[in-house]
């Protein structure tokens, strides 16, 4: 479905614009693939990491709350950046 294509498009643009961010790389046109693969195999991790998160709230909410989750995504993104800082030394 087209909407749904549009969305994911959508996300995968502001994932390559967090993670170039991250990796103190140029910011492109976040519709094409980042130039820096290392840019966009972490887009690739957020977009599945964010979307399993979404899903455990969605699922059990009882189980997976806000704050959690909150945690969790913070700690993702200073493992991101963190490794992207490795790789760039």
């Amino acid at each position: 479905d087209t909407h749904r294509r549009q969305r994911w498009d959508q996300q995968r643009r502001l994932y390559r614009q967090l993670v170039a961010a991250l990796a103190h790389a140029p910011l492109q046109d976040p519709s094409r693939p980042h130039p820096d693969l290392r840019v966009e195999e972490w887009a690739e991790h957020l977009h599945t990491y964010v979307d399993g998160l979404a899903l455990q709230l969605d699922v059990t909410p009882l189980v997976t709350g806000d704050e959690d989750v909150q945690q969790r995504l913070r700690t993702f993104l200073r493992r991101i950046g963190d490794h992207l800082s490795r790789d760039g030394d």
